[in-house]
């Protein structure tokens, strides 16, 4: 009986620390949030995308362009001229950073931003829309409409591809690394790539 009462209190005692711990935490993590949280202007309200590059910069993909942010001042891109060819900057959902390399897509297009430069990334394919990014080792995979693209970054060049079948709309709506194995999404189902 001896043992049953001082097994009571200690379960008590600690249940009690418990509930005296457990409040302070979450009031440090509440005050670590209100004091991490800096509202940024942004001349069209809401954000696609967000990434940071190896180099320190915040890129915000929105609707009206690309915003480049080093914590002083915004840097808005548009549009950007590639020779005689103008490319629009619209509606980039997906920035990813490798090293001091910027990629991102706008509707169907997928750019690059490098030594303070836009350049287009040619897919080999028309009329696409891409829905995601993911970088894995010096690939860049690149999900799409009509299939998933394998970019070699070092080479800069279209490696491998996925595709879908002639005249069929086979949307991959997501590509993501787990354990150094890629797998992809596509509507019915997530698969593997096998290197």
């Amino acid at each position: 009986m001896k043992r049953l009462f001082s097994k009571r209190i200690i379960a008590f005692f600690l249940l009690v620390c418990l509930f005296l711990i457990l409040p302070n935490k979450a009031k440090a993590a509440s005050y670590l949030a209100d004091k991490a949280e800096t509202e940024i202007k942004l001349d069209v309200p809401g954000a696609l995308s967000l990434c940071q590059s190896d180099d320190g910069y915040m890129w915000i993909g929105q609707y009206s362009g690309i915003t480049k942010y080093d914590s002083n001042k915004f840097e808005k891109f548009t549009e950007f001229y590639e020779g005689e060819t103008k490319y629009d900057i619209k509606s980039v959902k997906s920035i990813v950073s490798y090293e001091n390399m910027v990629f991102f897509s706008a509707a169907d297009h997928l750019y690059k931003y490098d030594n303070d430069e836009f350049s287009n990334i040619n897919l080999g394919k028309n009329n696409y829309v891409i829905n995601e990014l993911t970088i894995f080792e010096d690939r860049l995979y690149v999900s799409t409409t009509k299939g998933l693209f394998i970019y070699e970054i070092t080479t800069d060049r279209v490696v491998d591809s996925i595709h879908t079948k002639e005249g069929m709309e086979e949307n991959i709506v997501d590509c993501v690394v787990i354990d150094n194995y890629i797998y992809y999404q596509k509507i019915d189902g997530i698969y593997n790539i096998n290197n």
